[in-house]
């Protein structure tokens, strides 16, 4: 009788999912070399194929087994009447939201964008004659009025200039005046018949001739004292005025309109520029045309907390920027306290009308999706719908329901992170979410 190898004892003492090896000791079939495997599927007969049909089985069968549990556990929960209740309670559970009130009212139809100070009047100082500069009479960034005097030029060529013209001008008039008294003489002798009409008529020619020369010296005079003038610069612009930190100091020579001594700009009143879109410029012509009062707005600096500065729209660009698809306008605005700088950035708000009637809802009501703007209404069986909204931001928390929301509608302010269209909500008042908070902290 032939003896039975290890791995024939291992398969008949139940060791079916191991092979046994010439130690004793035993390989797992997870474990086994691919190629193992595969000559024990294409030998099915031999020891390898007995140990991988048994084994497949085996592992078949522990499958099927655990879905078998698995699936009564399964139909076990369903028919169990308290999950089945858990559920329905879950989903009838009403979702606690805080909720505001649409309501109507007059609102200000505005226009929001930012926009750069500049001054009404800037002007760049030159010299008008050439000369040494003498004098600066005025220090970097000073306030400057009008009529202040800036710079002196050395003068001194400019007052001789200015007395040779009264020099020429006072001998001219002598002999000019000689002349008409010759003139005269010679047209009493002509009347008597004693004097020929060549000399008489030389005589006039001579005084009309020394006449003109006397208007040349005046006019030259009046050039020099001019150049004179021109040696004391003054300063030209109105209004309170404040000098730049570029500046010609003294001992250099200056040119008659080369160099730029200083800049002053005025700073009371300024004026603002911004832009606003092509698409809004028809609404602000409509009330700039209409013939009432000045269309307001109001500038802030960024960065300072005070009160806006209030002006008013003074013009608009004659022309659309076709790259940014904008206009320009410009506002004015008095200056007195200086909280408005030449170059400064500032929010601006153009006031276009008042809009009566206005529906206003909080504007964290608000939602934003992927296409548009949405609230959540909370309806009579306080269920929610979901609405698209059209609006316009008035303040950080208000906004104007220009579509879709009615006055006196109520809306969801908090805890839309939870709600879908047809959800039942539970309004919780401000009182108690307040109240709340403390108790949440502690």
């Amino acid at each position: 009788m032939r003896r039975a190898n290890s791995n024939e004892r291992a398969l008949s003492s139940g060791w079916t999912p191991f092979l046994a090896k010439p130690t004793g000791q035993f390989y797992n079939m997870k474990n086994l070399p691919e190629f193992h495997r595969n000559n024990a599927a294409k030998r099915p007969n031999t020891t390898m194929g007995i140990i991988a049909k048994e084994f497949t089985l085996r592992r078949f069968r522990a499958v099927c087994g655990a879905a078998a549990v698995l699936a009564g556990v399964g139909l076990l929960s369903s028919c169990s009447p308290k999950a089945g209740g858990a559920e329905k309670e879950k989903a009838a559970a009403a979702v606690p939201v805080r909720a505001g009130l649409a309501t109507t009212r007059p609102v200000a139809v505005e226009l929001t964008t930012f926009g750069r100070v500049q001054a009404v009047s800037t002007v760049s100082i030159k010299a008008q004659v050439t000369g040494v500069l003498q004098k600066v009479c005025f220090k970097k960034g000073d306030s400057i009025k009008q009529g202040a005097v800036l710079f002196t030029i050395d003068p001194a060529p400019f007052k001789a200039a200015l007395d040779q013209a009264e020099a020429n001008l006072a001998r001219d008039r002598v002999l000019a005046a000689n002349a008409k008294r010759d003139a005269e003489r010679e047209t009493e002798l002509q009347k008597k018949g004693y004097a020929p009409d060549t000399e008489v008529e030389n005589s006039r020619a001579n005084a009309d001739a020394l006449a003109a020369t006397v208007l040349a010296d005046e006019a030259a005079r009046e050039n020099a004292n001019i150049q004179l003038k021109y040696c004391t610069i003054v300063s030209p612009v109105p209004g309170p005025a404040v000098a730049g930190l570029d500046l010609v100091v003294e001992g250099n020579l200056v040119k008659a309109g080369d160099m730029i001594l200083t800049v002053i700009n005025q700073i009371d009143p300024v004026e603002v520029f911004f832009s606003v879109p092509e698409k809004d410029f028809p609404l602000v012509k409509k009330y700039m045309t209409s013939g009432g009062e000045k269309l307001g707005v109001r500038v802030k600096p960024r960065g300072q907390a005070e009160a806006f500065v209030t002006g008013e729209l003074t013009a608009a660009d004659n022309a659309v920027d076709a790259t940014s698809g904008t206009i320009r306008l410009a506002a004015t605005f008095e200056n007195k306290d200086e909280r408005l700088w030449p170059g400064d950035y500032v929010d601006v708000t153009l006031k276009l009308a008042v809009q009566n009637d206005a529906v206003v809802a909080p504007a964290r009501a608000v939602q934003v999706g992927r296409t548009n703007k949405y609230v959540y209404v909370i309806k009579p069986d306080n269920t929610v719908e979901v609405r698209p909204v059209t609006v316009r931001r008035i303040s950080t928390d208000e906004v104007v329901v220009e579509e879709g929301l009615q006055k006196d509608e109520r809306v969801v302010t908090d805890g839309q992170v939870r709600l879908t269209a047809g959800a039942k909500v539970e309004i919780v008042p401000e009182t108690e979410k307040k109240d709340a908070a403390p108790r949440a902290a502690s």
